[in-house]
């Protein structure tokens, strides 16, 4: 490792302006010696330390000396992009240019992300696209008749069109296709298994998981990149959702009023009747049922978890039980393509629904939070089903399948310690390494925590927030990134900000994230709001972000139906579920927040934290000593001063 991020190490050859950073080598260090005895590791390591590179180098090494196969996986496709289009090809270089060594990686993506040749071809022949869509179906001919790889991202193509090609894997033939030879995912998977790195994101990992390993080809040593999200998307890959609107995409495989489908292809009359009558008695029995549990919920309270069975989803699932029966006894009418993939795959789809509505209603185990989420502008609901606790599964699919384990983000760490994250992926005797940023926070970030505002408990504290917040947008010019934890709060303060300030404020309540983002940053000197999404992820670099405003502590939201299943399933087990969960995940989401200001070595500007309960709680010393050190100040002098020195690096 020293031969390759020592301060005389191949990186400076390669990269023009390379910088030596201890914490980088340190981590390549870490991770080369962890890797070669196997077992799980978690690194912190903050803004600034190159960790990318950190782990690809002695991850690869390792596998390639090895020969083990290593899978990358990251939060976003977005980010898997930024692997292989920006650093991969650095690391490759190295690899080649110093030790003679080639490899091969791949981007992989979930199925739904490639074309069907085959439902392009049935699409086509049944008239499934409108006039005005004609250019679209044109480019996507063009692009399978050039016989390249491609997938919805290379295309400029309609959701609505997308779905009537997009893969199905319930359906695809494999090699037995007529267009196997051609075919676009066909090829991409014949990239993977001869590859020695796979990069993926976490939700087609643990997609991947859930259908038995069997879509990714095998691999050895698993990096979560991105791995404080880990927990969440576990839980919700591993789970199921239910709504009146699967339902009905699944019935429109049997049989749409105006396409070509499967129920009219049954031979025998009384079969086909049967399957009709069942057809549209589940139809109006499922928007019924979905109706019902919407119900049980209000306009107060959106989501209900669900402590029994609900019993009268029976009648749905024998109207589900007998369609199949029916629908089975008629096999040997779809013997013959194109219909014997769709009838396979609407029959494999119909079959997952029924089992996970069994679930909900015999409710046979514990393990499992099962609630209902209100859906707006439609009389029905989505019903959610999820494991408690996700570290038994870790421990079963993932420690014990695996040679090695490595979770890395700047994120991971309370106070210093990697408890909480460890416990939650069940992991409590994982090595770990926490590494600081070689970013200059002492004398280039004010964290102003004003003693002066009401909690969000009391009284004036919406109109305290927008007046502060104004009054740290006018102080820095604008360029400013304001923080809350839902969207009711945003809805409530951005109009008041509105009234005090004449900067352009772009919000994520009034258009889609890219969008505001992207307006917001062609923009000097505006604002830009938002939510979850907002908190982490977010590159806004140099000018571009100036202040972070944080209104609210991000405590997660207690009677949401799975947190309030697992802080239950804590007090069980004798830990206080306000200090064992909800604080410490509040101070890593807080940590996400915090490190949106501080993307450049060259960054400089103010993180406001607005919610009192920081400095009057007792837990508040955990958010403040979870962070790097840098200049506290209650005083809004300070923050004036502070930014009136941009540029400079003087502390006040």
């Amino acid at each position: 490792m020293d031969e390759i991020f020592g301060r005389e190490g191949c990186l400076s050859d390669i990269l023009p302006f390379y910088e030596h950073r201890t914490q980088q080598e340190e981590m390549a260090s870490f991770l080369a010696r962890t890797i070669s005895s196997g077992g799980i590791a978690f690194i912190e390591a903050g803004t600034g330390t190159g960790k990318t590179v950190a782990y690809l180098i002695p991850a690869l090494e390792y596998c390639l000396r090895e020969n083990r196969i290593l899978a990358v996986t990251t939060e976003t496709k977005t980010l898997q992009k930024q692997l292989v289009d920006k650093d991969l090809p650095i690391v490759k270089k190295i690899f080649s240019d110093h030790y003679g060594i080639d490899f091969r990686y791949s981007l992989c993506l979930g199925s739904a992300n490639y074309p069907c040749r085959k439902r392009f071809e049935l699409m086509i022949g049944r008239g499934g696209f409108l006039f005005e869509e004609k250019d679209q179906v044109e480019d996507i001919s063009s692009a399978f008749e050039e016989g390249k790889t491609f997938t919805r991202y290379d295309l400029n193509v309609s959701p609505l069109i997308w779905k009537e090609i997009e893969r199905d894997s319930d359906m695809c033939g494999g090699f037995d296709c007529a267009y196997s030879k051609t075919c676009p995912f066909q090829r991409a998977r014949k990239e993977w298994f001869s590859s020695q790195l796979l990069v993926m994101n976490h939700y087609l990992f643990f997609s991947n998981v859930a259908a038995g390993k069997t879509y990714l080809p095998k691999f050895d040593v698993v990096i979560f990149d991105e791995a404080h999200s880990v927990e969440q998307i576990a839980a919700r890959q591993l789970g199921f959702n239910l709504s009146y609107g699967l339902l009905l995409d699944i019935l429109e495989r049997f049989h749409h009023r105006n396409k070509k489908m499967l129920l009219p292809k049954i031979k025998e009359r009384s079969i086909q009747d049967e399957s009709r009558a069942l057809f549209f008695e589940i139809e109006k029995e499922g928007r019924l049922y979905f109706e019902n549990a919407r119900k049980m919920t209000d306009d107060r309270k959106r989501s209900f978890r669900v402590k029994s069975p609900l019993t009268d989803g029976e009648y749905l699932l024998d109207l589900i039980d007998r369609f199949i029966l029916a629908i089975s006894s008629a096999e040997a009418d779809f013997a013959d393509e194109p219909y014997k993939s769709e009838y396979e795959a609407a029959r494999s789809k119909i079959a997952s629904f029924k089992n996970a509505l069994s679930t909900i209603t015999k409710k046979s185990t514990s393990d499992i939070v099962v609630w209902i989420d209100r859906e707006d502008n439609v009389n029905s609901a989505t019903i959610y089903g999820a494991p408690i606790d996700t570290g038994p599964l870790m421990e079963l699919e993932i420690y014990s399948f695996y040679d090695y384990t490595a979770f890395i983000s700047a994120t991971l760490a309370v106070n210093n310690e990697f408890t909480f994250i460890k416990n939650r992926l069940g992991a409590a005797e994982a090595e770990t390494l926490s590494l600081d940023s070689p970013f200059d926070y002492a004398s280039r970030v004010l964290l102003y925590l004003p003693d002066d505002l009401p909690s969000p408990q009391e009284t004036g504290f919406t109109d305290a927030i927008a007046e502060r917040s104004a009054r740290l947008i006018t102080a820095s010019g604008g360029n400013c990134l304001i923080l809350f934890t839902s969207y009711e709060m945003l809805k409530d303060v951005i109009p008041r900000i509105r009234i005090l300030v004449g900067n352009e404020i772009f919000s994520q309540s009034e258009s889609d994230s890219v969008k505001a983002v992207a307006d917001y940053c062609a923009a000097p000197g505006s604002v830009l709001a938002g939510t979850h999404s907002f908190w982490q992820g977010l590159d806004l670099p140099g000018d571009l972000l100036t202040c972070v405003i944080i209104t609210k502590l991000p405590f997660p939201v207690p009677d949401r139906p799975e947190i309030e299943a697992r802080t239950e399933r804590l007090a069980e087990k004798g830990v206080n579920p306000f200090y064992g969960f909800h604080v410490p995940s509040a101070v890593i989401q807080f940590k996400q927040g915090f490190g949106r200001l501080m993307r450049r070595n060259t960054d400089r500007g103010v993180v406001a934290v607005l919610d009192s309960r920081i400095v009057t709680k007792g837990y508040g010393k955990t958010f403040i000593q979870s962070i790097p050190e840098c200049i506290q100040s209650s005083s809004f002098k300070d923050v004036e001063r502070f930014m009136k020195k941009k540029g400079k690096q003087t502390a006040i």
